[in-house]
């Protein structure tokens, strides 16, 4: 994917959804667009535990939170 047809995909999610350009585009593309978005999607786990640190409850609920996989 050139960065010219990387912008031009950039400005067809934002005026039509991910879902629609992913069903117009090629696979290979479609793949790296899916992965993109994951990625700047995800969840900063450090700031969230740092957060949840700094709080003062820990109550088995927050502890079973903090321990467990999120994805």
């Amino acid at each position: 994917m050139t960065k010219s047809e990387y912008l031009a995909y950039r400005r067809s999610i934002k005026d039509n959804g991910l879902r629609y350009v992913l069903s117009h585009c090629s696979k290979p593309d479609s793949y790296t667009l899916a992965k993109l978005d994951i990625l700047a999607n995800m969840v900063d786990l450090l700031a969230w535990r740092v957060k949840w640190i700094n709080q003062s409850d820990t109550t088995k609920k927050n502890v079973i939170k903090l321990t467990s996989i999120i994805l």
